[in-house]
């Protein structure tokens, strides 16, 4: 990967703050690239890359979720060292 020296506009820096200081991202350069990705290609192009619909991902997501509490109830998931 290249790398590049750019200046961003208030609006532009401002958002990619916002990304990061919501705790999505911890790099700037990753809120950066995604921050574009999703301006340029618009927000649902990762999906279309993958062929699925944001739809199928959060049922998949929730799906996940509610098997990890349900694992955390029964005392079966072991905590992060």
């Amino acid at each position: 990967m290249k790398r590049h020296s750019v200046t961003l506009t208030e609006e532009v820096s401002n958002l990619v703050a916002a990304q990061i200081s919501t705790g999505r991202f911890k790099d700037f350069s990753a809120a950066v690239n995604e921050t574009l990705y999703s301006a340029l290609a618009g927000s649902d192009a990762i999906f279309r890359e993958y062929g699925v619909s944001p739809e199928e991902v959060e049922r998949s997501a929730e799906r996940t979720r509610r098997e990890i509490r349900a694992e955390r109830r029964k005392g079966e998931l072991e905590p992060f060292a």
